[in-house]
């Protein structure tokens, strides 16, 4: 069916938005859902059966949904999947009302262009081929720990800059690039970059050991451990909101002894983290 076909059926046009940073989708119209059910319920469990979804996908939007935010939209309470709390912050509150203001500002531009729609053109634009095109152009990355942050310093060496990123003001992430990479993506100081991390480099450790000087590492306490029958998905929660995940085999679980609300700290390499910039 084309663009045309459906707009002289019966059924209604319905846009919709997606809010995103300069580096990728940040608020879908499902995540915006989600944060409406927190305000409702005060409990994350309670709000990601509302929607409906998973406890362990609204958990890792939370996550997302934070790492890439300037400041903390949520802020989680631990304390089982039956048990704490969840509430958004203020600025969480303010960023839900601008995106309703802006979904409802762009379904009245959407009406005002329908009749577009019946104007000849060359070409019959088909919706199937339209939805394809929109996901070639959304594409996301599997990586699960998204950091975004601005270019603190550029340690340009012979062949290997050391490039850190400040992702708040507590945490900053060192990453190892080759000269030839910091002139394509153009970094300079104040630039502002996602740092990628692949859940599987993150190591995982008791207590807070000294690191190693080419070794990322943070401290902070498990917030929850998701156990499948190969690996275990460890969640953590840093400083101002921030969170990062491990995965790590199973048969590792008692020689960790990691348990939810625990000290850890989290490390993985500088050579480990892709920095996106645009």
């Amino acid at each position: 069916m084309t663009l045309r076909e459906l707009n002289h059926t019966n059924q209604p046009l319905m846009g919709k938005i997606k809010l995103c940073s300069e580096l990728g989708p940040f608020l879908s119209d499902k995540r915006i859902k989600l944060l409406e059910a927190i305000t409702e319920y005060g409990s994350l469990s309670a709000a990601a059966k509302s929607i409906p979804m998973s406890y362990k996908a609204a958990w890792d939007a939370l996550d997302a949904i934070n790492n890439l935010s300037e400041h903390p939209l949520v802020i989680k309470k631990s304390g089982g999947k039956h048990g704490g709390g969840t509430q958004l912050t203020d600025y969480g509150i303010g960023l839900l009302s601008l995106y309703r203001a802006l979904e409802l500002e762009y379904q009245q531009a959407f009406e005002q262009l329908k009749p577009k729609i019946n104007e000849p053109c060359d070409e019959q634009l088909n919706v199937v081929e339209f939805r394809q095109l929109m996901r070639r152009m959304s594409l996301r990355c599997s990586a699960r720990n998204q950091l975004l942050g601005q270019v603190v310093l550029i340690d340009k060496k012979s062949v290997n800059c050391l490039v850190k990123v400040a992702i708040s003001r507590q945490l900053t992430v060192n990453a190892l690039l080759s000269m030839e990479s910091v002139e394509e993506l153009n970094l300079t100081l104040g630039s502002e970059v996602l740092c990628l991390i692949k859940a599987s480099q993150v190591s995982i450790r008791k207590g807070a050991d000294t690191a190693k000087s080419n070794t990322n590492q943070f401290v902070g306490r498990v917030s929850r451990i998701n156990k499948g029958p190969d690996n275990l998905d460890i969640s953590v929660q840093l400083a101002e909101q921030k969170n990062l995940s491990a995965i790590v085999p199973s048969v590792l679980e008692e020689q960790l002894d990691i348990k939810e609300q625990c000290q850890v700290a989290v490390s993985f390499s500088a050579s480990a983290v892709i920095i996106c910039s645009y």
